[in-house]
């Protein structure tokens, strides 16, 4: 009878070690588990029993159900990583779409920037030119209007001539106008001077008008 009770004893402990290092090693706060399964044991070792192998038995459930929990975490994690990555990827999408159109932008700008400056630089490269040769057609004209000018005042200013020995009005009018039937616009022209146009003086200054 007592090496039976010795036995029970045994058996009892081997399980009582057995569902602490379980408990241990599963339950959260299990450090108390010892005195737990002290007062179960003292209490009833049957019902002891019991509660122990059910603990022990559903010891890798507990971790199983654990380990699911940590995957599904960790997959949360990393779905709310990658969800942060998609996040990021379009952000900069977005922007570099929006550089690319301020690009575009600028270089139309440009490009009518410079089209504008040739327009420009033509007009000013024609106007010069005008200017350039209106002032020497201005030059040419200038010289023009003082040579009519001088030969204007030349026309108006009456020829002198000095009377010559053997000198008639004939002679005169062939000399200076090529035709000697011309000798009357002398006579008329010097009408204060030449009283006979047939008499003339040597030495005389007459006039012989244009």
């Amino acid at each position: 009878m007592a090496k039976k009770k010795g036995q029970n004893e045994e058996e009892r402990k081997s399980v009582f070690d057995r569902v602490k290092d379980v408990a241990e090693a599963t339950i959260p706060g299990a450090a108390g588990t010892g005195k737990v399964l002290e007062k179960v044991f003292g209490k009833d070792e049957e019902e002891a029993v019991v509660i122990a192998e059910s603990r022990e038995t559903d010891a890798p459930a507990t971790t199983t159900t654990r380990s699911k929990s940590t995957t599904a975490s960790k997959t949360k994690s990393t779905g709310r990583a990658k969800s942060t990555q998609d996040d990021r990827q379009a952000k900069l999408d977005e922007r570099a779409l929006n550089l690319e159109h301020r690009e575009n932008d600028l270089n139309r700008r440009e490009a009518a920037l410079e089209r504008r400056e040739r327009e420009l630089a033509a007009r000013e490269q024609a106007v010069a030119e005008k200017e350039q040769t209106l002032q020497s057609k201005e030059a040419s004209l200038t010289q023009r209007e003082s040579e009519v000018a001088a030969r204007e005042q030349s026309a108006n200013e009456p020829r002198t001539y000095r009377v010559e020995s053997g000198d008639t009005l004939g002679k005169i009018a062939q000399k200076f106008y090529g035709d000697a039937a011309q000798w009357p616009r002398i006579f008329e022209a010097n009408r204060d001077i030449i009283a006979n146009p047939d008499l003339i003086v040597d030495g005389w200054v007459i006039r012989i008008p244009r």
